[in-house]
């Protein structure tokens, strides 16, 4: 009878889960019938499992720890947008020929100047808007075939690095006068 016991007692806790066959559940069910032992083993692994399996719970590291992941991947969900958002401005802005649409030269440092400044808000890093300036600058270079442009993103590029530094002055800013309040 003692190889049963320890046959049931490896059982019971998928037994409790519902996770053994009709046959199984018959074994288990005749043995703790005769049983006393296995019927109080039983008991004890039903009232240490966690009622619902469906739902783990957690703990406040854990909770941490996920929410930090969840807040890096908003991160580079926003990263790879504007990556995206900044091919698309030059690669439209180099369709256009330069010479007949003077405004272009306007808007290319003041939206170079804005995806530094916003890169840094949003990812408080310096470097990733004036590095997606000039990814986004070389990828419109090597599609469209304008080498004299490459000199252009040099500039917009430093643009850029001013847009981040600015937005981490008003981020310093900001977190300063919070400390007076």
């Amino acid at each position: 009878m003692r190889k049963n016991c320890d046959i049931v007692k490896d059982l019971i806790p998928t037994y409790v889960e519902n996770l053994t066959s009709e046959e199984s559940n018959q074994f288990i069910e005749r043995h703790l019938n005769d049983c006393q032992d296995c019927t109080n083993y039983l008991m004890n692994v039903e009232r240490d499992l966690p009622k619902d399996s469906g739902e783990v719970e957690m703990d406040k590291s854990d909770q941490q720890i996920v929410k930090g992941i969840q807040k890096k991947v908003n991160r580079m969900t926003l990263f790879a947008i504007l990556i995206g958002v900044l091919i698309g401005i030059y690669g439209s802005m180099m369709f256009f020929n330069m010479n007949e649409f003077q405004s272009i030269l306007i808007i290319y440092p003041i939206a170079t100047f804005l995806i530094g400044f916003l890169s840094y808000i949003l990812f408080k890093n310096i470097w990733i808007g004036p590095v997606a300036t000039l990814v986004g600058g070389l990828f419109s270079v090597f599609i469209f075939v304008n080498i004299t442009f490459l000199t252009w993103m040099i500039v917009y590029t430093a643009i850029s690095l001013l847009g981040s530094l600015i937005g981490k002055g008003v981020i310093y800013f900001f977190n300063r006068k919070k400390l007076f309040e």
